[in-house]
């Protein structure tokens, strides 16, 4: 019963140092998982059953995997805070720099990750919103991490004090002039890739920044909101 809770409030997911807190050894644990009631996602982490774990529960045994200092990161740690609407092909993970890989996940080392850029979202621990805007910037297109920092305002999570201190704090993070330069001007979001690309397209050529998703008014005094 006590390993069900576990369970339950890690997204279907325990490692194996919590089932030896429980009393289930290494060698329990292998019987277990050879009579299907545990399952191995990683070494050293398990999913209860046969049921096909939520993302959570994959991005959870990822970061378990890359043990003590782990955290989701990247392009994960966007799609977990909702600013991004696709997943990689693997979990990123950032740990540090001594740390070795691990199957099925992408691995980024880090010297000087600081912990005030980690924090725990909805039971994972997770670069915090800002340092994730901040690893973005050095791996997606320009209008992805547009959009993604709308959304952050759309979201009401959007903190450009704290996003112009992880840049300070950066250490020469390769990404600290394009998130810099992308949170000169104010968020705009948008509803598609269209409406992101005719956002770049107007700043490429120096046309007038369309205003996208606003409301105007017509004739007969109806609002009405409209695409850029």
């Amino acid at each position: 019963m006590a390993l069900a809770e576990l369970a339950a409030r890690q997204w279907g997911v325990v490692s194996l140092a919590q089932l030896g807190a429980l009393g289930i050894g290494s060698r329990a644990a292998q019987r277990r998982a050879q009579a299907g009631r545990l399952r191995r996602v990683h070494r050293g982490v398990y999913a209860m059953g046969s049921a096909v774990l939520p993302r959570e529960g994959r991005w959870l045994a990822a970061v378990m995997a890359c043990g003590q200092g782990a955290v989701l990161s990247h392009v994960s740690a966007a799609v977990h805070w909702n600013l991004l609407n696709y997943e990689p092909a693997r979990p990123e993970v950032t740990a540090p720099a001594s740390r070795k890989g691990v199957p099925g996940i992408r691995l980024h080392r880090s010297h000087s990750l600081d912990a005030q850029d980690t924090t725990n979202h909805q039971g994972i621990r997770t670069t915090t919103l800002a340092r994730t805007l901040l690893d973005i910037a050095a791996h997606v297109p320009q209008h992805h991490l547009e959009r993604a920092l709308a959304q952050a305002e759309r979201l009401q999570l959007y903190d450009h004090t704290a996003l112009h201190d992880v840049i300070q704090r950066a250490n020469g993070h390769r990404a600290t002039k394009t998130l810099g330069q992308a949170i000169q001007g104010d968020p705009q979001f948008t509803r598609g890739e269209l409406e992101a690309l005719m956002n770049k397209l107007a700043r490429d050529y120096g046309l007038p920044q369309p205003e996208c998703n606003t409301s105007v008014l017509a004739h007969d005094g109806r609002s009405y909101e409209v695409d850029c």
